[in-house]
């Protein structure tokens, strides 16, 4: 899907900030390359929690 924006969602799990839209109750950065940088108390104020593998997803969401 090209605009995840869009999309009203409770949890959504990305690894780019920009596909996170307004209407995610939870929002999940899946760790890559591309965003290994990003500070963390940013993405905190942001509501976003950081993950590095799917076990950590299931550690979060069971």
């Amino acid at each position: 899907m090209r605009r995840k924006p869009l999309l009203n969602a409770d949890i959504m799990i990305d690894d780019k900030l920009t596909n996170f839209g307004e209407h995610v109750r939870e929002k999940l950065l899946f760790t890559a390359y591309h965003n290994k940088n990003l500070d963390e108390n940013q993405l905190k104020k942001q509501g976003i929690t950081r993950v590095n593998s799917w076990f950590e997803i299931a550690d979060l969401l069971l």
